[in-house]
């Protein structure tokens, strides 16, 4: 009986993540994989059931080192727009920090191998509930639109996220077009309209 590497895991996990950067989700082969790490393709299978199953454990590592990263920055702030600016800085900084995550988790939510792999919608949504809690009270307390909080986090990881690729790729000037502009941005589409 062939014993398991403890750390073998993680290490596909990594390759698999470059290999959806480098190729996309859908050239993924197990036997590609195998021969990218240096071992049997049924080694593969000493952790993970299936390639559904190991393409989820690439989505869920990044998405859990991108919640991780949430939870050790983000501390309340006064005030429903200050929180959320909090919210918007950290995803820059972890898209800037952690390009590889954040560059897997872009191409899986816009796959439609996402659907196919049974990824449930909390497994697809950032464990980190706080923000949103803050955003809510926030649009209670008349500061924020009154629209779905969801809705409101999405524009700003989305914009965020291309915000940052776009500095690391040296297509934007963070000098010219520093993050503080589009964090004012980003506050004119939050704030509750004036009567």
């Amino acid at each position: 009986m062939r014993t398991k590497n403890e750390q073998r895991p993680q290490e596909i996990i990594d390759v698999v993540a470059h290999m959806v950067i480098e190729e996309g989700i859908s050239s993924i082969a197990m036997g590609k994989v195998a021969k990218r790490i240096g071992i049997s393709q049924s080694n593969i299978y000493l952790y993970f059931k299936n390639k559904d199953d190991l393409l989820k454990q690439v989505f869920l590592a990044q998405k859990n080192k991108m919640s991780d990263y949430m939870r050790d920055h983000f501390s309340e702030q006064p005030g429903a727009i200050a929180n959320m600016k909090l919210y918007a800085r950290i995803i820059y900084q972890f898209a800037i920090e952690n390009p590889v995550a954040m560059d897997v988790i872009t191409q899986y939510e816009n796959s439609p191998i996402f659907a196919q792999i049974d990824i449930s919608a909390e497994e697809a949504e950032m464990d980190f509930d706080r923000v949103t809690v803050l955003v809510k009270r926030g649009i209670a307390d008349g500061i924020v639109r009154d629209t779905d909080p969801y809705v409101l986090m999405a524009i700003a990881f989305d914009t965020l996220v291309r915000y940052a690729k776009s500095v690391r790729d040296k297509i934007v000037d963070p000098i010219q077009v520093p993050l503080e502009t589009i964090l004012d941005i980003l506050e004119a589409a939050w704030l509750a309209p004036k009567e």
